[in-house]
C-alpha cells in the first residue's frame, strides 16, 4: 500500500504537531489495536520521556473554514477541533484510500488518538467481520462504487493527560459523521479545480546549431531544397552502421532483497517497530531487544482447533529463521518462559494488568541487558476466528521485540488501525528475519542498525 501524502486539502487549520537506570524492564503490547508500555518491575516506575513521532502537516486554504475535503468527500469539522486533530491518509490499488482522524497530543506521544477511521470498500468486499463500525452508504468514484464504512476503535486511544481532551472530541465524532457530504466527480477523474494546472510547454521547431567541430570562422552553409528547375544527381544512399547496445547489467541483490522495496525504506520500517515505543517507563526503546534463548511456550485456557493450527505453523517458519533462537512447546514437567492464555476479557486484564482492558489481546514481556527472556500473552476468545488468528499473529510478533504497531503499512500483521491479516507480509517477515541475524545485537542503536542492514540488504 502506498500511502498518500496529500491525497486530500484540509481546508479547516488542523495542528500536527528510545538500558536505563534499571537493567530489568518488562514490555507491554496489546491488540488487535495495541498499544506498547514499557515500564520498570517492581511497580512505581518513572516514565521517561517517549519518543515523538511526525506527521505530514496538511496544506491549508483561506477559502472556506469548517470543511476537511478529499477527492471524493468533505467532512464539517466542529470549531471545538481547531488545533486538536490529526488526519492520516492510506490508499490502495484500487483507487480507494481510507482515512483515520486522531486528538492531536496522543498521536504524537504514541501513535494512538484515533477517534474514526473513514474506509472505502468495493462493494463485493463484507465488512460485517469489523467489530465496530457503521455503514455510512455507497459512493460513486471513477474507480466503481464504494462502500464508505466508518471504523470505531474498540480499545484505549488515550493515556490519562489526555483522556479529557479525547473523550471530550469524542463526543462531536457522530456530528462530524453525519456531515459527509459527496463531492462530484466526473468520469474523467477528480474535479477539474483539484487537477494541477497542464504545464507541458509547446511545441517548438528545434534551432538549428552549428557542428561541435566546425572551424570557429567558418560559415556552415544551410541546408535548402533542390531546385526544382534543374536536375537532381542520384546519390547514392549510405547506410549508417548497425549499432548493438550493450547488454544490460543485471543488479546482483541479496537473497534478502524484495523487488521495489529500498533500503531506505526498510531501515525506516525497522525503525519504527523495533526502535521506537509507544509508552517508555524505564529501559531504552531505542535499543534492539530480542530473544537470544530457546522460547519454550505452555497453552492454557479454551484455544481452538485453529488457534493450535496458527500456532504451529507460526512457530515451524520461525525455527526456519537464520539466527532464530528456536521456539516449541514446552514438554511435561519443564518449566515455560512464554505463558499463552484463552479466555475472558477479564482473564487478560488479570494475566497482563489494568492497561489491557477492552482488548482483544496482548503480551508483555521481560529483558535484561537487552535479551528478552520471558514473555506472557493472552487472547480474547469471545471473537471470530478469524480476528482470533490475526491476533494470535500479532502479539507472538510483538513478543519477539517487534514491538510497536506500524502506521506506515496498512497491510501489515501489526498495523495500527483495524485489520484481520491472517498471515504476515514479505515485509513483516523481513523485518524479523533483520532483527534475528547474527550481525544484529541486542542493545544496537539505529545508527549501527542501519549500517547492518545496509550490509545484508541491497
Amino acid at each position: 500500500m502506498k500511502k498518500l501524502c496529500l491525497l486530500f486539502s484540509i481546508i479547516f487549520m488542523l495542528n500536527l504537531a528510545g538500558c536505563g537506570a534499571s537493567d530489568l524492564v518488562d514490555q507491554i503490547s496489546g491488540g488487535k489495536e495495541s498499544h506498547e508500555i514499557r515500564q520498570t518491575e517492581p511497580a512505581d516506575p518513572q516514565p521517561t520521556e517517549a519518543t515523538e513521532s511526525t506527521a505530514t502537516e496538511p496544506t491549508q486554504s483561506q477559502e472556506a473554514v469548517g470543511l476537511l475535503t478529499t477527492d471524493y468527500y468533505t467532512l464539517t469539522i466542529p470549531e471545538s477541533w481547531v488545533g486538536k486533530c490529526v488526519c492520516d491518509v492510506h490508499g490502495r490499488d484500487d483507487g480507494s484510500y481510507s482515512m483515520s482522524v486522531h486528538e492531536t497530543n496522543a498521536y504524537l506521544e504514541s501513535g494512538t488518538g484515533t477517534l474514526f477511521t473513514i474506509m472505502m470498500l468495493p462493494e463485493s468486499e463484507d465488512y460485517s467481520g469489523y467489530p465496530s463500525y457503521e455503514l455510512l452508504g455507497p459512493l460513486d468514484t471513477p474507480h466503481g462504487t464504494f462502500n464508505l464504512i466508518a471504523l470505531f476503535p474498540t480499545d484505549v486511544q488515550f493515556a490519562e493527560a489526555h483522556a479529557q481532551e479525547y473523550l471530550e472530541m469524542n463526543e462531536s465524532v457522530q456530528d462530524v459523521l453525519a456531515s459527509l457530504t459527496p463531492v462530484a466527480v466526473p468520469q474523467g477523474g477528480i474535479p477539474e479545480a483539484t487537477k494541477p494546472a497542464d504545464k507541458t510547454p509547446e511545441a517548438t521547431t528545434p534551432k538549428a546549431t552549428t557542428p561541435k567541430d566546425a572551424i570557429a570562422d567558418e560559415t556552415v552553409p544551410a541546408t535548402t531544397a533542390p531546385d526544382a528547375k534543374k536536375p537532381v544527381e542520384n546519390v547514392p544512399e549510405t547506410t549508417a552502421p548497425e549499432t548493438t547496445a550493450p547488454p544490460e547489467t543485471e543488479v546482483e541483490h541479496s537473497n534478502l532483497y524484495i523487488s521495489g522495496v529500498s533500503v531506505e525504506d526498510v531501515i525506516l520500517w525497522f525503525n519504527e517497530v523495533v526502535l521506537d515505543s509507544e509508552f517508555s517507563y524505564g529501559g531504552n526503546s531505542s535499543l534492539v531487544q530480542k530473544w537470544t534463548g530457546s522460547i519454550r511456550y505452555s497453552i492454557e485456557g479454551e484455544a481452538t482447533e485453529e488457534d493450535l493450527k496458527v500456532l504451529k505453523n507460526f512457530a515451524s517458519w520461525l525455527n526456519g529463521v537464520h539466527g532464530f533462537p528456536g521456539i516449541r512447546q514446552a514438554g511435561e514437567g519443564e518449566s515455560a518462559n512464554m505463558l499463552i492464555r484463552f479466555g475472558d476479557a477479564q482473564m487478560i486484564v488479570d494475566f497482563l494488568g489494568s492497561d489491557y482492558t477492552n482488548v482483544d489481546g496482548g503480551v508483555r514481556y521481560w529483558y535484561s541487558s537487552n535479551a528478552i527472556y520471558e514473555a506472557k500473552v493472552a487472547y480474547k476468545t469471545d471473537i471470530s476466528q478469524n480476528t482470533r488468528n490475526s491476533v494470535i499473529l500479532e502479539e507472538i510478533y510483538n513478543g519477539l521485540g517487534l514491538v510497536q504497531d506500524t502506521s506506515l503499512r496498512s497491510d501489515s500483521i501489526i498495523w495500527q488501525g483495524y485489520s484481520t491479516p491472517q498471515s504476515l507480509t514479505q515485509v513483516d517477515k523481513l523485518l524479523l528475519k533483520l532483527l534475528y541475524h547474527p550481525d544484529l545485537k541486542c542493545g544496537m542503536n539505529a545508527q549501527e542498525c542501519e549500517a547492518v542492514i545496509r550490509s545484508l540488504y541491497y
